[in-house]
């Protein structure tokens, strides 16, 4: 039988007394630290009936500053997510971040899924200087890149197949991101039995539209495809312009 699940939960804090006038800004000192991680995590939430999300989980944050101008630091690692109702598992997920004068800053992101890796880092502010200054939409600055990608792993029925690997960014204000995906030429994969090799794909979407500077692929049986242009995300009209290029594709 599998070992029983082990848990543990640990914090600290340190007591200050204050005098603190709230209708003005508050520099109340904090201290906090916190550790939470459990393991064997699918028989404990089995024992509550709840669907296991992940194999074991570990948190450690560690907030400090004034309760005006926060700072924290910590961790989030988990082993084990998914892998179930044809969900992918993603064999561990970690991640390491900060709050620094109110921007999230996430050092690094890492993940293996599908057989690859995922990797990650950005930063989004929050607030400017103080937490009383919240903004009103958080500005984003984030980059993920993708290894080694099993198609397979990712799309039922192997209707396509092949290892990808890409770039995601996105940055600007967290209502309206400008989110850029870019695959390197070179790659390789199979759509349904075919075997196409990847010029590069290079595409923009944002609130007004989404553009595709760069699709090229050609068959290893023959032809090539190109397509550039874009879509404006307008009310009623959407207007498009599109360029397709088929040639030497075998019929």
């Amino acid at each position: 039988p599998p070992p029983p699940p082990h848990f543990f939960f640990s914090s600290r804090t340190r007591k200050t007394r204050f005098k603190c006038d709230w209708s003005s800004e508050c520099a109340l000192p904090i201290s906090l630290g916190l550790r939470v991680g459990t393991t064997n995590l699918p028989r404990l939430l089995a024992s509550q009936g709840v669907q296991p999300l992940a194999r074991e989980a570990s948190v450690a944050v560690d907030l400090t500053g004034t309760m005006d101008q926060p700072r924290a630091s910590g961790h989030i690692d988990v082993k084990g997510i998914g892998g179930m109702d044809g969900v992918p598992e993603v064999s561990s997920f970690e991640t390491r971040f900060h709050l620094q004068d109110g921007t999230l800053h996430v050092d690094s992101l890492g993940a293996e899924v599908a057989g690859g890796t995922l990797a990650g880092s950005g930063t989004l502010k929050l607030f400017e200087k103080t937490v009383q200054h919240m903004l009103r939409s958080p500005s984003l600055e984030f980059r993920l890149e993708g290894k080694q990608i099993a198609l397979e792993s990712l799309i039922a029925g192997s209707l396509v197949t092949g290892k990808i690997a890409f770039e995601v960014t996105a940055s600007g204000p967290l209502r309206r991101p400008k989110i850029r995906f870019k695959m390197p030429a070179g790659v390789t994969v199979s759509v349904l039995g075919q075997s196409w090799q990847i010029g590069g794909i290079d595409l923009e979407v944002d609130q007004e539209g989404v553009a595709v500077r760069l699709l090229q692929a050609s068959g290893k049986a023959g032809g090539e495809i190109q397509i550039e242009g874009h879509m404006r995300f307008v009310p009623k009209a959407m207007p498009i312009e599109w360029h397709l290029k088929i040639t030497d594709l075998p019929v």
